[in-house]
């Protein structure tokens, strides 16, 4: 289908698909750069670019999405049908042996070298994601085949490999330009829109049907969002397992979440969005203090039970102290 801008005349002009060598040269870094791109609306938490592998062959960019599984990213790079299916079918196999702490190696390498405050995979996942849940690392994998221009032979084998439950997913890239040098890159999903045969449907309990399963996490729940809801600096945000607080214009910085036992509510805080340095220390120190339970990783993850209501205000208020900016007391 042609592409047309539409001018202040109301003529349109069309883009021209052209294949562009610069497209081709820079495509790797955009993708990196844009995360949502790929598996739109879904975004991809980037781990690894030209990642060694046992063929002796680097893995073009690697990435896990919400639920996990490993994302693998190859580039056809004017290399043959042949040749980019091949390859990406040997590195899902070489990555579908990698466990946690495997995974972890490779991303906490590529976060030193992009200057990311990530300490771990599972911390940089949860932040990413913006809730924490239970994750069961690279259970399977997804590979993503891009390129500019698109044979035949690489979009027949990739549906044969979804028929058989391989989730092989072919992305396009055309390049387009107008007369007055504005430049758009249509995205077009070429395998993989459908689903794969036996692939589920239906997503594991909300947090809403967690709190309505467990009545006695129910009003401590409600009195924490009522405290950091109070707290005008903060923007509350229901997701599907978690009740978010983010910083006003910025990232989350806590999250409310129930466990799937129905037992303890967690209070998490993310390192990344301190407002104050070393908030997150001087809040840890405030919760123990009140004898809260209290885990550190990246992030800080404080456990309340329902006897726990009484020292909200004081909890609450510590984390008010340690966050909160000078300037935003006024």
């Amino acid at each position: 289908m042609p592409t047309f801008r539409i001018t202040e005349d109301g003529e349109f002009v069309p883009f021209e698909p052209s294949k562009a060598e610069e497209l081709e040269a820079q495509l790797e870094d955009w993708l990196e750069d844009n995360d949502h791109v790929l598996l739109a609306p879904q975004r991809i938490l980037y781990i690894g670019r030209q990642v060694s592998t046992d063929l002796g062959k680097g893995i073009d960019l690697l990435g896990v999405d919400e639920e996990g599984r490993a994302v693998v990213v190859e580039l056809k790079k004017d290399r043959t049908p042949r040749d980019i299916v091949a390859q990406a079918l040997e590195y899902t196999a070489y990555m579908r042996k990698l466990d946690y702490d495997a995974l972890n190696s490779i991303a906490v390498r590529y976060f030193g070298t992009r200057g990311q405050a990530w300490d771990s995979l599972s911390d940089a996942h949860q932040e990413f994601y913006g809730h924490p849940g239970s994750v069961t690392w690279n259970p399977n994998q997804i590979i993503v085949l891009v390129g500019q221009t698109i044979h035949p032979d690489i979009i027949e084998v990739a549906r044969y490999l979804r028929d058989h439950n391989v989730d092989v997913r072919v992305q396009q890239f055309l390049y387009l330009e107008s007369s007055t040098g504005e430049r758009i890159v249509n995205v077009q999903m070429v395998v993989g829109a459908e689903k794969l045969p036996g692939s589920p449907t239906e997503q594991g309990p909300g947090i809403k049907e967690l709190l309505a399963a467990a009545p006695n996490l129910k009003q401590l729940f409600d009195d924490v969002q009522k405290r950091l809801g109070d707290l005008k600096w903060l923007k509350e945000r229901w997701e599907l397992t978690v009740l978010a607080f983010d910083r006003l214009g910025g990232r989350p910085l806590v999250n409310v979440y129930p466990s799937s036992r129905g037992h303890t509510l967690y209070l998490q805080v993310f390192r990344a969005q301190e407002i104050r340095q070393g908030g997150l220390d001087q809040f840890e120190s405030a919760a123990k203090e009140l004898g809260l339970t209290v885990k550190r990783g990246t992030n800080l993850s404080v456990h309340l039970r329902p006897g726990d209501t009484n020292i909200l205000a004081e909890l609450i208020d510590g984390f008010t102290q340690s966050f909160l900016a000078p300037e935003d007391k006024d």
